[in-house]
Order: structure tokens, then sequence, then C-alpha cells
């Protein structure tokens, strides 16, 4: 991945003109659980795990600097118009 962040003309800062950096970007993995499938009268039933791994420094550009982690569930039924999600975090 590469970004780059050019400071404003207007900035009175003393961040540098022009920041570039280039290497590995986000990285980041999840575990699913299905505790019950779509029935016709039921919705599917899911939770999830995800985590995000710190990858580079913080104030970098690119990458993520400190872990993250995420745990939800959610469920999801098929109409004949269109599928319904519901997600809770």
């Amino acid at each position: 991945m590469q970004a780059s962040l050019e400071k404003s003309d207007e900035d009175t800062s003393n961040m540098p003109d022009k920041i570039e950096e280039s290497g590995l970007g986000d990285v980041e993995g999840q575990v699913r659980y299905r505790w019950f499938g779509e029935k016709e009268y039921r919705p599917e039933v899911f939770s999830y795990f995800e985590t995000v791994f710190p990858t580079q420094d913080e104030g970098s550009l690119i990458g993520t600097s400190d872990w993250e982690f995420k745990l939800g569930v959610g469920m999801i039924k098929g109409f004949s118009w269109e599928p319904l999600h519901c997600a809770l975090l």
C-alpha cells in the first residue's frame, strides 16, 4: 500500500510539506459461527469475532497501530423481495 499527505499552504504547523509511506496495510482475521440455519419460519442466527493486528507505528498513514477487536451477533432472513439483515455489535 502507498499513501501520501501534502500539507496545506494555510497550515502553519511544523509538519513536513509532504509525507509519503508504503508498506503493509491492515491485516485482519475473522471467525464466524452459525448458531441456527435459516428455515422457512426463522432467520439464520450467527455470531462473529474480528481482530485487526497492529502493523505500523502510531501516527503512520497506513496500517493499524494498535489491536482492534469486534464481537457481534446477527440475523439474516431471505424474502421474495429482498434479504433482510440485522446485526448487533
